[in-house]
């Protein structure tokens, strides 16, 4: 097939895709199954369809029956596309193909990966079946933008997704393959205080104060901490690597990161406070506060025996707060958390997806680890080695205006073409 042939059908099939709205909430992705359900059953397919939340079925198909078994993975959910006035290249889902760019909310995030790997799994799967090299399996999954529980990590936990080997066609750059990512620990911190009038502040105990002299104390803990976290040999040229990537990327989109920020951005755990809630009136003393907290966890952070790495860094943090500030006051709750994730650089998937890469794009590919969550995580946790690459540049991910070129359509392809023949050594 030509390179304008090629470009044109994956263009098309990711337009078409992205004026299927799934912004999440609420998540449906029905019609946009129905759709995959057409387009598969057209090349010779029978998917099925698994529904874990009314509203939010995920697509899986399978060709063959022998081991190896590789998965191909997309997420079929956006995040909502935002005040429409901004989006000043195109309306969010219209799809629209441009100047060598599709355009809409998800066409980096993630359905140009999505319409590669659906294209690619309908033009390979037949061959590999056909020479009993293994089973290949396509696995489109619902809820990805809000945590994947009703999505991959529900398939993943049932048994009904497992595999050898996974390829997730997240936008990695088509230059760079992404083989883990930071953990995830947020936490809820109440504050509490005693209410009084606003006139007489002295009668009361001001929730809002006190949740400022926690902060500062739960900032001094993870400096701590950080002080003393030492990362796997092991990943030393990885990391490295990804700091090179994130400071390059940041340019390239006008966003001056220094590679001091970007070392503490992937390899420390990094400390956000995101949502505060307080008081009821401006002329009362509040007597609550509850404050939202995200903190990102590099490899090197693990779990203590039956806690979560995010379990035991909420007690230090409790445990802080009450002997620094003398007060039984607070409360911590863990509201989400992960834990840090990555396949080993030497696995087999690692090795095919690199060296197709390379003969794509004439260059040896990056190296990364995501300083956010995908639903690589699910299968890095049931033990299937997991790597994340496909078309688009990560951050226009969640933009407006996003789009993905046509060209980077073409090169995942044939770079994952090639990389899951080599998997199945089928030439």
């Amino acid at each position: 097939m030509s390179e304008e042939n090629l470009g044109q059908r994956l263009a098309k099939l990711a337009s078409d895709m992205i004026k299927i709205d799934t912004s999440n909430p609420p998540g449906n992705t029905r019609e946009f199954v129905n759709f995959l359900v057409d387009y598969l059953q057209l090349q010779g397919f029978t998917p099925d369809t698994v529904e874990l939340e009314e509203g939010k079925p995920n697509l899986l198909v399978k060709v063959g029956s022998s081991s190896p078994t590789l998965i191909l993975n997309g997420h079929m959910d956006v995040v909502p596309a935002g005040d429409e006035d901004k989006w000043t290249e195109a309306k969010p889902f219209s799809g629209e193909i441009k100047e060598g760019r599709v355009y809409g909310r998800g066409a980096t995030d993630m359905k140009g990966g999505l319409a590669v790997i659906t294209a690619l799994f309908s033009d390979v799967a037949k061959l590999i079946e056909d020479r009993g090299a293994g089973s290949l399996m396509l696995v489109a999954s619902a809820d990805e933008e809000v945590g994947g529980e009703k999505g991959l990590g529900g398939l993943v936990r049932s048994g009904l997704v497992k595999g050898n080997a996974a390829i997730i066609a997240e936008p990695s750059g088509v230059d760079t393959i992404s083989m883990g990512e930071k953990g995830l620990c947020q936490l809820r911190l109440v504050v509490k205080g005693r209410s009084a009038h606003g006139s007489m502040p002295i009668l009361g105990d001001n929730a809002i104060l006190k949740a400022g002299d926690a902060l500062e104390i739960v900032s001094q803990v993870i400096g701590i901490y950080n002080s003393k976290l030492e990362l796997p040999k092991e990943l030393e040229e990885l990391l490295n690597s990804s700091v090179d990537v994130l400071v390059d990327e940041a340019n390239k989109r006008q966003l001056k990161i220094s590679r001091e920020e970007a070392e503490y951005v992937l390899k420390r755990v990094t400390f956000n406070p995101g949502v505060m809630r307080c008081g009821t009136k401006v002329n009362v003393v509040p007597d609550r506060c509850d404050i939202e907290v995200d903190l990102r966890l590099p490899p090197g952070v693990k779990h203590n025996g039956s806690h979560s790495a995010c379990d035991a860094l909420a007690e230090m943090v409790l445990d802080s707060l009450e002997v620094n500030l003398h007060s039984q006051d607070f409360e911590i709750k863990v509201i989400g958390s992960s834990e840090p994730n990555f396949t080993d650089p030497n696995s087999d998937i690692v090795k095919v997806v690199a060296q197709a890469v390379e003969k794509v794009v004439g260059a040896r590919p990056r190296y990364r680890i995501e300083t956010g969550a995908t639903d690589g995580r699910y299968l890095r946790y049931a033990g299937v080695p997991t790597v994340v690459y496909g078309p688009g540049e990560p951050f226009l991910a969640h933009s407006y205006n996003e789009y993905v070129k046509v060209k980077d359509l073409e090169i995942a392809y044939r770079a994952l073409y090639d990389a899951v023949l080599a998997y199945f050594k089928v030439s």
